[in-house]
């Protein structure tokens, strides 16, 4: 037992005496002078002929990148130019689909003074089923004349007339659901 606590205090001390020196001495020890690395010196020249080489790749795609910018730089100014006659319009807009569209559907279908239950309930489901459609193609509408919705100008005017000749086709010519 008086051994095991001899030794075990023994290590402990020399660990002390370790930790002290070690923390008392510096990790990096300055070097003066030059020497050169022989075996590394045929790496060094083929990291030197590959950095010439990309220089000058970098160099001659620089030219076609600063090309590649310009035309980045018309397309989102053709992106972020937005019309403000759309901002007018958007109100007629939303006011044929939502409430010109829908009263021409609604006296197609008017479901007052019907003595059938089974032709009320028809003519129900169909004003609802149109009533759909018609906040669906508003709400594309709307979509398509934000400010914040980066379309170019020919795509929104198409989008949006595409969206209108739904709601035209719905109301107008298409008569048999």
């Amino acid at each position: 037992m008086k051994a095991s606590l001899i030794l075990l205090k023994l290590i402990t001390l020399s660990g002390c005496i370790l930790l002290a020196g070690l923390l008392s001495t510096s990790a990096q020890v300055p070097v003066t002078g030059s020497m050169t690395d022989i075996l590394a010196q045929p790496f060094y020249r083929k990291i030197n002929k590959v950095n010439m080489k990309m220089t000058a790749t970098v160099a001659a795609n620089s030219v076609a990148l600063a090309g590649v910018e310009k035309v980045l730089a018309k397309e989102q100014l053709h992106l972020t130019t937005y019309n403000p006659m759309y901002i007018a319009e958007k109100i007629s807009i939303n006011k044929f689909i939502n409430t010109d569209s829908y009263d021409l559907i609604a006296t197609r279908y008017k479901t007052v003074k019907l003595i059938d239950d089974h032709e009320f309930m028809k003519r129900s489901k169909i004003l609802l089923f149109m009533q759909v459609i018609l906040a669906r193609e508003a709400k594309n509408a709307n979509s398509y004349l934000q400010p914040n919705n980066f379309i170019s100008e020919g795509d929104r005017i198409l989008l949006l007339l595409s969206s209108l000749e739904k709601v035209i086709q719905l109301s107008i010519e298409h008569e048999d659901y």
